[in-house]
Parts: structure tokens; sequence; C-alpha cells
């Protein structure tokens, strides 16, 4: 009788996250948004993950970009966003890799209102490719997505009466569309670029 010995060598498998993002809806300028989750895992050994692909669905809406271990025990370096491309790469990493099931996040944060695209923005993310010493097999899942709204009520507001003492001003405006707040901001003079952060609570006396 003769029969056939087949040996395997190391593989690490890349797979969807066993807790996928769920979809989510933001404002401009939020932080650290859990986008998009998958896992990794190798047959044997802790052989790591040294580098991965994420294509971006509307990645022109998202500032940074890192990875990080859904236990909180990893983080990789924090990256711009892709601009105008549709895919970043992450590269001199670590990622621990056994032969128990690891997930991870990637994790994003938003443009500010005035650099992020306007109206109503799907973002996601797909890892496409990995970098390891092994053998790769496997394929990721899209999660979500989150939404980025970045909307101004309409109408708006608008001034009405001003009237101007010797040591002060009185302002007076129509808030526009019911539900919606003001916040009056005053530069020390007329070459102010800085705006509030949308979503963010202030309070009178705060510096921006």
């Amino acid at each position: 009788m003769s029969g056939i010995s087949l040996k395997f060598g190391p593989v690490t498998t890349l797979g969807p996250s066993s807790i996928p993002a769920p979809s989510a809806t933001v404002c401009p300028g939020t932080q650290d948004v859990r986008l998009h989750g998958f896992s990794l895992v190798n047959n044997r050994g802790n052989t790591p993950v040294t580098g991965l692909t994420v294509a971006l669905g509307n990645g022109n809406a998202i500032s940074t970009l890192y990875i990080e271990s859904d236990d909180k025990s990893w983080k990789s370096p924090i990256i711009p966003g892709p601009g105008a491309s549709s895919s970043v790469t992450f590269s001199g990493l670590s990622l621990p890799v056994s032969n128990a099931i690891t997930n991870y996040s990637v994790v994003a944060s938003y443009k500010q209102a005035q650099s992020a695209p306007p109206g109503f923005t799907d973002t996601s993310a797909l890892v496409t490719q990995i970098v390891t010493a092994n053998t790769w097999i496997g394929t990721d899942r899209s999660d979500g997505p989150v939404t980025l709204t970045n909307t101004r009520p309409d109408p708006g507001a608008t001034w009405s009466a001003i009237s101007v003492g010797e040591s002060s001003i009185n302002l007076s405006w129509s808030i526009g569309t019911p539900g919606n707040s003001v916040l009056v901001v005053r530069y020390p003079d007329q070459t102010g670029t800085i705006l509030p952060v949308d979503g963010q609570i202030y309070t009178p006396g705060d510096t921006i």
C-alpha cells in the first residue's frame, strides 16, 4: 500500500470580524469612529502581519485612520486619509497574530465641515491585502456604512437689528429652522479663519 503525506506550511487567514462595525451617522470633525472590523488568524505560530492595504469608499471625507485590536491592546500609528485616492497602505507594522482569531478595527476621524464633502456621504473600508512572512488566504467583508452628514440648516439664522454703543454691541437674530441653536464667535480682528467644530458644545468664554 502506498500513500501521500501532505504537509502544509504556515498560513495566515484574513476574514471578517466576529463583531462587524455597525452603520452609524456622524457629523464633521467626529473623532475615533469604528469604521470597519476584520480578523486575522494563523494555522500555527505567532508570525505577525507587517502591512495591509485598506480600500475606502468615499475616503475623501476621512481625515486620519489607524488600526486597533478590539481588546485595545495594540494600536498602529495614525496615518492621513487617502485624499483623492481610493485606498491607504499601512506598513512597518507588527500586528500580533496567533492560532486564535483576533479581531481588529479600522478607526477613522472625519474632516471638518469646511473641508468635508457636502451633503450625506457614505464611507466604508475593506482590507484587500496583507503582508506577512506566511502564505496568506481569505477574504474580508464590508461593514457599515458610516454616513458623514455635512449639511446646513435651511433656512439658516439671519441677522435682525444690530445696535452699536460706546462700549457694547447689541446683537439680534432669527434662528431660522426650529430646533437649531446659534453660536456667535468673536475674532480679535477681521482675519480670523478658525471655525467651531460641528457637534461640539461650547459655553460663553470658550476659546476655539
